[in-house]
């Protein structure tokens, strides 16, 4: 289901605003913490390993299991229903593994 959803059509590219085609980033609007691109266009691959819950009281940002055989994928894709645009939402895939709407971000420290 394709609807619009008017958060994520604001922020994000999903299946109801994208075209069915990824987009150059910076062209939505940057999320409620000055993010651009977090939700939607390409899932992102993270350098968490999978586990299928959390600990209860895991708090902020939790680190998850210290190996495994499956890494996270979040954020939803061009192709995604608006629900998957969440980056709460977590999917696993096999570090092999290769998508067309998977992407990765690259980060430096500040100095």
């Amino acid at each position: 289901d394709c609807t619009v959803d008017a958060n994520l059509y604001a922020i994000g590219w999903y299946c109801g605003n994208a075209g069915n085609t990824t987009h150059p980033g910076g062209q939505k609007t940057a999320n409620a913490w000055w993010l651009y691109d977090m939700s939607g266009n390409v899932y992102e691959w993270v350098w968490d390993w999978y586990q299928v819950a959390y600990e209860s009281d895991v708090g902020i940002n939790p680190v998850g299991p210290t190996s495994g055989s499956e890494r996270v994928r979040r954020g939803g894709a061009y192709y995604s229903e608006a629900h998957y645009g969440r980056s709460a939402l977590r999917r696993d895939d096999s570090p092999g593994t290769r998508y067309y709407g998977v992407g990765f971000r690259l980060l430096r420290s500040l100095p």
